[in-house]
């Protein structure tokens, strides 16, 4: 499945990884695209793996992990992904 996200949005956020959580079945920097398990607040996803690597938008918090991509944060409201 290929993800629609609106061009004004991908032009805001500088991703290092190229956009490619728009391609559910790609793999993104050697982990397949982060897992949410819900969302809280605007651009705030709570994620159910906490092993995932490096990402400026990612946030180690307690015991989990917390995504703050706004890119992610549109797939996951919009297709619920």
């Amino acid at each position: 499945m290929k993800f629609v996200i609106e061009k004004e949005l991908l032009s805001k956020v500088k991703c290092e990884y190229g956009f490619s959580c728009l391609e559910s079945d790609q793999i993104a920097c050697d982990h397949k695209v982060c897992s949410v398990s819900r969302a809280n607040g605007e651009n705030i996803l709570f994620l159910k793996d906490s092993s995932y690597l490096s990402c400026p938008f990612l946030v180690h918090f307690g015991g989990g992990a917390i995504c703050r991509c706004p890119v992610r944060y549109v797939i996951y409201k919009k297709y619920g992904h």
